[in-house]
């Protein structure tokens, strides 16, 4: 019995093994996630910055690449006391990681507070 209804319903059963799977990997690669990254004047480690690009947050890799984040216009900077809750990469960790599906926010420390920065990252080819 159990055999004809396996026949009889083969590409059925297929199919709809096909569809599942795929609504699994198309939501798993939609998530986004929330890197943070601590960012203070030590971290940048660049040489040869123009005024320009000091306005921005630069920071270099160890390839020496220069990389500048700038605030993402229509979202808010949040401001926080206690860092506790935040799970931040290390400068290594973040240009190792894939940054597909990723948004990406400065923690600067400004007095006893930190301001949580969403940004985006350009590469500076020059």
């Amino acid at each position: 019995m159990i055999i004809t209804v396996i026949k009889k319903y083969k590409y059925t059963i297929a199919n709809i093994l096909i569809i599942i799977s795929l609504t699994v990997f198309l939501w798993q690669n939609s998530k986004t996630k929330s890197v943070y990254l601590l960012y203070t004047d030590n971290i940048a480690e660049c040489k040869n910055i123009s005024q320009y690009d000091k306005s921005r947050h630069p920071l270099c890799n160890s390839k020496g690449d220069l990389f500048v984040f700038e605030k993402i216009k229509d979202k808010d900077i949040r401001v926080i006391e206690n860092l506790n809750k935040i799970k931040f990469l290390s400068k290594e960790e973040f240009f190792n990681s894939n940054l597909k599906n990723t948004s990406i926010f400065l923690v600067i420390k400004r007095g006893n507070e930190y301001e949580v920065i969403p940004v985006k990252m350009f590469q500076i080819l020059s």
